[in-house]
């Protein structure tokens, strides 16, 4: 179970007496600190519960679940999420990996997000528009097909089993030039 410090203080306890002995199972092992004031009393919590707690909106997205959902061959290790609340890129690392925060444009935040065990994940539709966000816009269509297929290595046929309405419905949502020609794109090879 996830739980902050001040949660335990309202039960009674003085902070000083709560944060020694927070301290002592700590050293333990029996229970894990997540970030200050943050806390784990199971050593198997799901790492998507612990990334949408440790940043507070987010959700689990970018590379990570690209992997997750099979558009990209590589193992992801670092949790990576989209949140509206951090300046540049934000990291914490803790007893269940290291987990990474970027921002998206506030409109697009809470489209095509799914439910994954314990935890809330983009949609690979969602994880891709985040992604390209975070990457320098393209000019042709040319240069967003070089970006997808072999600088990103996107899995073309998972591409093409993506749900192609959503994608372009995710593309208002997101400013620049590599979202139009995403569009276009879709526009052009599926209609």
């Amino acid at each position: 179970m996830i739980f902050r410090i001040n949660e335990l203080t309202r039960e009674g306890s003085s902070e000083g007496r709560v944060r020694a002995e927070l301290f002592r199972k700590n050293k333990k092992g029996t229970l894990f600190r997540l970030k200050r004031g943050l806390y784990s009393d199971d050593p198997s919590e799901s790492v998507l519960a612990v990334a949408n707690t440790l940043r507070i909106p987010s959700y689990v997205s970018f590379e990570f679940a690209l992997s997750y959902h099979g558009l990209i061959p590589e193992g992801v290790f670092e949790i990576t999420s989209a949140t509206l609340s951090s300046r540049g890129r934000l990291t914490f690392k803790n007893h269940f990996g290291r987990f990474s925060y970027r921002n998206i444009p506030k409109k697009a935040f809470p489209y095509a997000l799914i439910r994954v065990n314990d935890g809330l994940m983009a949609s690979a539709e969602k994880a891709l528009c985040d992604l390209l966000h975070t990457i320098h816009s393209v000019r042709s269509i040319k240069d967003l097909e070089a970006l997808l297929f072999e600088d990103l290595r996107i899995d073309e046929e998972a591409f093409e089993a993506l749900d192609h309405a959503v994608l372009e419905e995710l593309c208002s949502l997101y400013p620049g030039d590599t979202f139009r020609l995403l569009r276009s794109y879709l526009e052009r090879n599926h209609e």
